[in-house]
């Protein structure tokens, strides 16, 4: 009897060569996946923002002109300050790790849920240093006349003076530093950090500042410069000061 081992062996070559090529898209399939994970890591690794809402704490200072009040805002990643409608002059710090109680020297901070923030990218220091903008080094802001905030441009950050005086954390006893500021200018009367609507704003940040816009008509709030482009923030903290029409705004 004669077999055709021809045709069988016809058959375990187009088997293999079937395998071979299942192989083959596999491989090419995990390898495009791969690229395209690490690209998207990479992408959102170089847009990752210097304020971000996952996992951040906010709680809200009352200032009681005692120093003690304000303790532990320099745990902050985020300070926003303005004027309620009783005049209370409000302080609220996200933070990424809740404080101890030892931390907390008054009872006027609160624990408030976590809400969203807009997803600011981080800008290069060398890149602000290239870019065309105004210096300011000195910032002064007030807010009825007796109550005012101020920043003084050193060493790269922008120090904290509370009523003309160098403020101190007295949960660290160390001065207050900040690497941007946001002014955010409302119509509002007694603006705070949910007020809905657009303006003019200001952003501060390696003793340059430049003229920005501001949109919360569809939270969340958006800052974008005068080409529509999204501002990006320098890491580290970052002031957020939110006034009305007869907030007092010097800078030089």
């Amino acid at each position: 009897m004669i077999k055709n081992h021809s045709f069988f062996s016809k058959s375990i070559v187009h088997y293999s060569l079937s395998i071979l090529l299942l192989v083959l898209c596999f491989t090419v399939i995990r390898l495009f996946l791969s690229n395209y994970t690490n690209k998207s890591n990479n992408e959102l690794n170089n847009d990752k923002s210097s304020i971000s809402s996952h996992n951040l704490v906010e709680y809200t200072y009352v200032d009681d002109y005692d120093p003690k009040s304000l303790s532990g805002l320099n745990n902050s990643t985020l300070i926003y300050e303005y004027m309620d409608y009783n005049f209370n002059h409000i302080y609220k710090s996200l933070v990424e790790t809740p404080m101890d109680k030892e931390s907390s020297y008054n009872k006027s901070i609160k624990l408030n849920n976590t809400f969203d923030l807009p997803r600011f990218k981080i800008l290069d220091l060398n890149d602000l240093e290239k870019a065309s903008a105004n210096k300011a080094n000195s910032i002064f802001v007030s807010f009825n006349g007796n109550i005012s905030t101020n920043f003084i441009y050193k060493n790269g950050e922008y120090f904290y003076y509370k009523n003309k005086e160098p403020f101190i954390d007295l949960s660290n006893n160390s001065y207050l530093k900040v690497s941007n500021i946001l002014i955010q200018m409302c119509d509002e009367e007694f603006p705070n950090n949910h007020t809905v609507g657009k303006g003019n704003a200001l952003l501060f940040q390696g003793g340059k500042f430049i003229e920005i816009k501001w949109d919360n008509e569809i939270p969340p709030i958006r800052f974008y410069d005068k080409n529509g482009n999204d501002i990006s923030l320098l890491n580290g903290k970052t002031w957020w000061l939110i006034t009305n029409k007869n907030t007092s705004i010097i800078y030089n």
